[in-house]
């Protein structure tokens, strides 16, 4: 039986640079943590930028490797049309999240490696899509599937002509 609510907790630290719009600032030192997600998120560090259209906010964080741009509609505004999945919806996210931010942000390290690629996607109040491009590791990972089994794996760590074993 699935829960009736779930508990979301989202900390962060936001520091202005200026109010002037666009707003520019930093969001820094942000967790989250949700049941579903196992582990808490902790991102150090983005850019932030927002702006308003009309009836319309639109901003984004970033980092060297990922984005989340947003879009959303004054309550009291009627919805817009968001280009990119051709509907017209209160709010929007759309994210570009590398692999190797993914890794960090979660804590998860696997010796000597570092993981490849992105995910990217839009989520609405109606849909949320996921897509990947280039997913991988630098290095090479044998027997993966003994992983779900609770066994070890082995590991050529990046730069390396011998394995490891890990688990």
């Amino acid at each position: 039986m699935f829960p009736q609510s779930l508990d979301i907790n989202l900390n962060y630290t936001v520091n202005i640079a200026h109010i002037d719009e666009p707003i520019v600032g930093t969001l820094n030192n942000i967790q989250l943590t949700h049941p579903l997600l196992g582990n808490a998120i902790r991102i150090p560090i983005m850019s932030l930028t927002m702006q308003r259209k009309t009836d319309t906010w639109t901003g984004g964080v970033s980092n060297e490797n990922s984005t989340f741009d947003w879009m959303w509609v004054d309550l009291d505004q009627q919805t817009t049309r968001v280009q990119d999945i051709g509907q017209s919806v209160p709010w929007a996210l759309n994210y570009n999240i590398s692999l190797s931010d993914l890794a960090d942000w979660f804590q998860i390290h696997v010796p000597i490696s570092r993981p490849t690629g992105h995910w990217y996607g839009t989520i609405t109040p109606t849909q949320a899509t996921i897509s990947s491009m280039s997913l991988g590791f630098e290095g090479k990972v044998y027997a993966l599937n003994r992983l779900q089994a609770g066994q070890p794996i082995t590991y050529q760590p990046i730069h390396a002509e011998y394995t490891k074993l890990i688990g």
